[in-house]
């Protein structure tokens, strides 16, 4: 396999990953905002 393929591999692979990171940041961070709003509706009733 030559270099720039490697290179160009690995990167990619970095990327999916980052995506995927971002992905389950935003998704963890939706589900925390969810609950603290289940949370303070939960209180206000």
């Amino acid at each position: 396999m030559p270099l720039p393929l490697r290179i160009a591999s690995m990167f990619l692979e970095i990327q999916v990953f980052d995506v995927r990171y971002i992905v389950s940041k935003i998704i963890c961070k939706l589900l925390r905002n969810k609950k603290k709003f289940l949370i303070k509706s939960y209180f206000q009733m």
